[in-house]
C-alpha cells in the first residue's frame, strides 16, 4: 500500500469510527477502534504521522464525548482529562507500531543481503565443482592456462573463476635468483617477506 492510499484509508477509518461512536451514544465505548487509524498511519507513514493521527483521533473522541453524546461531567475539564489519559496509550501504540515496522524493514534488508550472499556462494561452489571435474590445460612453455578458448595467465584464471584477489611479491629464493642473474652482491640481513605491489 502506498502512502497516499494509507493516508486516505486512515482518515476514512477515523470518520467511520467517529460516526459509529456518535450514533451508538455513550453506552458503547469505541476507544479501541480509535487506535486502528493510529496504527495504520504509524505502520505505513511512520512514527510522526502516527503521533499526529493519535492527537487527531483523541481530539475527535473528545469532541464527540464532551459536546455531542458523552455523559454529563461534574466539571467540563473531566472530558479533557480523559482525552489526555487516552492520548498516552494512543501515542504508545503509534511508537510501538512504527518501531515494529522499522524492524521488519531492517529484517527484510538483511534477508535480501543474506539471499544475495548465499546465491553468490552457490555460484562460486558450482564454478569450483566445474573446475574440479573438467580437465584444465596449461601451456608447458608459457605456463598460461586455457579458459573459454583463450590462453590467459594463471593469476587471471584465479581472478575470473574463483574471484581471488592476488598481488605479487618476491620469495627468498626469487630474490637470491634475481641477484645471481643480475650479478649483484648478496645483501646481508635481507629477508624478503613476499609483500609487494602489483
Amino acid at each position: 500500500m502506498n502512502r497516499n492510499k494509507a493516508a486516505f484509508y486512515g482518515i476514512t477509518l477515523l470518520l467511520l469510527v467517529a460516526a459509529a461512536d456518535f450514533f451508538t451514544g455513550p453506552d458503547v465505548t469505541f476507544f479501541g477502534f480509535y487506535l486502528l487509524p493510529v496504527a495504520l498511519y504509524a505502520w505505513f507513514l511512520g512514527i510522526r504521522a502516527g503521533c499526529v493521527m493519535a492527537f487527531v483521533a483523541m481530539a475527535t473522541w473528545y469532541w464527540i464525548e464532551a459536546w455531542l453524546t458523552g455523559p454529563p461531567y461534574l466539571h467540563p475539564a473531566m472530558a479533557a482529562i480523559n482525552s489526555i489519559l487516552r492520548l498516552v496509550p494512543a501515542l504508545a501504540i503509534a511508537c510501538i507500531i512504527a518501531k515494529l515496522r522499522s524492524a521488519q524493514q531492517q529484517q527484510a534488508i538483511l534477508n535480501d543481503k543474506l539471499t544475495e550472499t548465499v546465491t553468490r556462494l552457490e555460484e562460486s561452489l558450482a564454478a569450483l565443482k566445474s573446475l574440479q571435474t573438467e580437465m584444465q590445460y596449461v601451456c608447458a612453455w608459457t605456463h598460461r592456462i586455457r579458459s573459454n578458448g583463450r590462453w590467459i595467465s594463471f593469476e587471471d584464471f584465479l581472478r575470473q573463476n574463483l574471484h581471488i584477489n592476488l598481488s605479487h611479491g618476491i620469495s627468498e629464493e626469487g630474490a637470491e635468483l634475481f641477484r645471481t642473474e643480475s650479478d649483484l652482491p648478496p645483501l646481508d640481513g635481507l629477508t624478503p617477506d613476499g609483500a609487494g605491489a602489483n
